[in-house]
C-alpha cells in the first residue's frame, strides 16, 4: 500500500505485492482475511484493470498487427511505433497470476506435465554443464558465481483465419531450449 493508506496502491509495485502474496493464499489459515482486505482488493483491481487495457491493445492494435505482418527482420520504425504505443500504458508488469490470465485469454495453455518433466531434466543437464564450465574458469564475464541461470524452452502455435479454402492458418515458433544467465 502507498502513503495514502491501505486503499492506496502504487501502480509500479502492484504486481510485486500481488506476486509476493497470491501463492500463499491457498495455504493461509485465514485466507479470507487477505482476500477480503481493502488493500488486497485494491492491488487485484489495479492489475485486473491493467490486464484488461493491455488485452484491448493487443487484440485490436494496428501497431501489433504491423509487427505480425512484417516479413523477415522487423523494421525499426514498425517496432518503435509498437513499443511507444505499449509503453504509453506505463505498465511495468502484471505479475505471474495476471500474466497467465492474460495469456489464457489469448488461448495460451501451460505445457502438459510430461513436457515439464522433460524440460526440467534438460534444464538440470544444461545447468550442470554451465556449472562445470564456470568452475573451469570458462564462465561468461559478468557476475561470476553470482550469475542467475534460467532455462528457456517454448513452443507457441497461433491459429488465425485466412489459410485458404476456409481453413485456418497455423503459425508456430519453437525455442528448443537454451540456458541463459544474468551476465548476458
Amino acid at each position: 500500500a502507498g502513503a495514502g493508506g491501505a486503499s492506496s496502491v502504487d501502480a509500479d509495485d502492484a504486481w510485486v505485492v500481488h506476486d509476493a502474496v497470491v501463492h500463499w493464499i491457498p495455504v493461509a489459515t485465514h485466507a479470507a482475511d487477505i482476500t477480503d482486505s481493502r488493500g488486497w482488493q485494491a492491488v487485484n483491481a489495479m492489475l485486473t484493470t491493467q490486464r484488461a487495457r493491455l488485452q484491448g491493445f493487443l487484440s485490436g492494435s494496428n501497431e501489433l498487427e504491423a509487427v505480425l505482418q512484417a516479413e523477415g527482420p522487423k523494421e525499426t520504425p514498425v517496432i518503435r511505433r509498437y513499443q511507444e504505443s505499449l509503453q504509453a500504458f506505463r505498465i511495468r508488469g502484471l505479475g505471474s497470476d495476471h500474466t497467465w490470465r492474460l495469456l489464457r485469454e489469448f488461448g495460451v495453455h501451460r505445457a502438459p506435465p510430461e513436457a515439464v518433466t522433460v524440460a526440467a531434466a534438460e534444464a538440470a543437464a544444461a545447468s550442470s554443464l554451465a556449472l562445470e564450465r564456470s568452475s573451469l574458469g570458462a564462465s561468461d564475464p559478468g557476475r561470476g558465481e553470482r550469475q542467475n541461470w534460467c532455462f528457456f524452452r517454448s513452443w507457441i502455435t497461433v491459429t488465425r483465419p485466412g489459410g485458404g479454402e476456409s481453413s485456418p492458418l497455423k503459425l508456430s515458433a519453437k525455442e528448443p531450449g537454451r540456458m541463459l544467465n544474468s551476465s548476458v
